[in-house]
């Protein structure tokens, strides 16, 4: 595969979405040390902006005490750790409100190892002051900063599990919601329905689910993408907000790109689709905005991952790394922010994890060892702002300074069907690397700076595919301090270094293994490839 890259030729400007907001699991887990270390990390190499969590207003927050008489008493220091230290590091949050605080919750039954609330507040009144004592504390604490915050209202309502209400129950706590939060601050900015997944049937049009009308086991699994995927809810909650003379500032749901449906004979099974299916939901989304009462409204993707599953043994492999960075770059331009699910493997939903590679949703393990997905985010993040060329294997970008970004990978076609889930056989996801066929690929970049230093970064499974040293070693379940120490060391892709000729030119030929990525950058003068992360000998490079 040929490339040839002019830094001098005309450009198409290129929105970073995947760094515009990052997942993590609750509230109370931002208050870990091991936590907050690695979001400093994670928004340092991938330039988080905000981060986006459950639980803001949970029980382990002891935000909200029902007093002797009745009455309500509000306590902040837990709020106030949790924003504090996202103030003091530079990254906004981006909020959601849920689950409910116990004391005002319609029912018992709750979600999760750490028991959230999912049903919705028995008291709106209580609900609407419990909001508007949040805004105020924070527009009197930190200041104007927080008037261009967003506000997202619950998440994934049309989840039993997580909202034990009915589709017109959430459009009124909807309504009341963004009455609450634009009376104390008309700027802020307010949206929903955060509802996941993207569906090809009617089995969310009515105001319960029907899992009567699961419609994907009418066609074979080959043939997912054939189906009319469409989102939750979306185009019934821009009806009503129109209808209310609403605000709807941003338009936010989870577009997984698989579906828990059923099989035909009584049982439940894991559909999943195809490489572009980030893209089409986008599209699809941003076609419903503009023939709805709000067009001029952002769209956020609030969560995302190659799978819901918690436990899904391809988040620690290379193979997700090169999903996310081709999915990314086929919707580049379709979305305001696409907000990976999550961080870090520091997430109790399920409580803790035996295991230090258990398939957790984290780019960091909870060790605080990078995964391959960490890097491709990393990668995505040192992407210029000006593309230059694109294609299904490669996007090339101008950075700001006038230098280069190159970012190539090698999704094998056999995988286009998308990834599988993988809970139980290390085997399986052998198999997914074992796809595919080893790309050369010739560059022939012209436009540089005379001399001008660039460095070439590769992961594959030799280079920064930590899970891998780790399997070698028996998987020690821990490990020792020792070999955490040697796993953090080898965590990184390799590094060659080049330069372009006196007349600007660099031709450069790149051999790449089945699912690798590698990045080709100038390098700013001083600068290092791994501005905050110890770095790896070099490897010789083909030129």
């Amino acid at each position: 595969m040929h490339h040839t890259i002019d830094l001098n030729a005309p450009s198409q400007p290129l929105h970073h979405h995947w760094s515009e907001c990052v997942g993590a699991g609750r509230a109370a887990e931002t208050l870990r040390s091991d936590w907050r270390e690695q979001l400093s990390l994670a928004q340092k190499e991938c330039g988080y902006r905000r981060i986006r969590f459950h639980g803001l207003l949970h029980d382990d927050m002891f935000l909200l005490h029902r007093m002797k008489d009745g009455a309500f008493h509000f306590n902040w220091q837990y709020i106030d750790a949790v924003f504090d230290h996202l103030v003091d590091l530079g990254v906004e949050p981006f909020i959601e409100l849920g689950f409910c605080p116990g004391a005002i919750a319609r029912e018992r039954e709750t979600v999760f190892w750490w028991k959230g609330h999912g049903a919705p507040p028995i008291d709106p009144d209580t609900w609407c002051r419990l909001l508007r004592e949040l805004a105020q504390h924070l527009l009197q604490r930190y200041g104007n900063c927080v008037e261009s915050w967003y506000w997202e209202v619950w998440n994934e309502p049309n989840h039993h599990c997580f909202f034990k209400g009915s589709r017109p129950e959430y459009f009124e706590l909807y309504k009341i919601s963004v009455q609450t939060l634009k009376a104390v601050c008309p700027t802020f900015r307010v949206g929903g329905p955060a509802t996941a997944n993207f569906v090809p049937d009617d089995r969310f049009v009515g105001e319960e689910e029907d899992v009567s009308l699961h419609a994907n086991h009418t066609v074979p699994d080959d043939r997912q993408d054939d189906l009319q995927w469409r989102g939750v809810w979306i185009e019934e909650f821009l009806v009503y907000a129109a209808e209310h003379q609403l605000p709807v500032d941003f338009l936010s749901f989870h577009p997984y790109p698989m579906d828990w449906a059923s099989d035909g004979q009584g049982g439940l099974k894991n559909y999943f689709r195809g490489l572009g299916a980030l893209r089409d939901d986008l599209a699809w989304g941003r076609n419903v905005l503009k023939e709805s009462a709000f067009p001029n409204a952002e769209i956020h993707c609030t969560e995302w991952n190659t799978s819901s599953a918690f436990s899904d043994l391809v988040h620690d492999e290379l193979a997700s790394a090169t999903y996310a960075v081709a999915t990314n770059a086929m919707a580049a331009g379709l979305a305001d922010s696409v907000s990976w699910w999550t961080f870090t493997d520091i997430f109790e939903e399920q409580g803790g994890q035996a295991s230090i590679f258990h398939g957790g949703f984290g780019q960091i393990n909870a060790q605080g060892l990078p995964k391959p997905l960490f890097h491709a985010y990393r990668f995505l993040h040192r992407l210029g702002c000006d593309i230059l060329s694109q294609n299904e294997q490669s996007i090339a970008t101008r950075l700001g300074d006038g230098g280069l970004s190159l970012l190539l990978w090698n999704y094998p076609e056999e995988a286009k069907g998308g990834l599988p889930l993988v809970r139980d056989s290390r085997k399986e996801t052998r198999r997914a690397l074992e796809m595919g066929e080893t790309q050369k690929h010739h560059l022939s970049i012209q436009g540089l700076r005379p001399h001008e230093p660039l460095v070439l970064e590769r992961l594959d499974p030799q280079h920064g595919c930590v899970v891998d040293a780790w399997l070698a070693w028996g998987a020690p379940d821990p490990p020792s301090r020792e070999q955490v120490d040697l796993l953090r060391r080898m965590a990184h892709p390799s590094l060659t270094s080049f330069s372009a000729n006196a007349s600007g030119r660099l031709e450069l030929n790149v051999e790449m293994a089945p699912w690798a990525l590698a990045q080709l950058r100038s390098v700013a003068p001083g600068g290092t490839a791994l501005e905050s992360m110890p770095t790896v000998a070099t490897q010789p490079m083909e030129e």
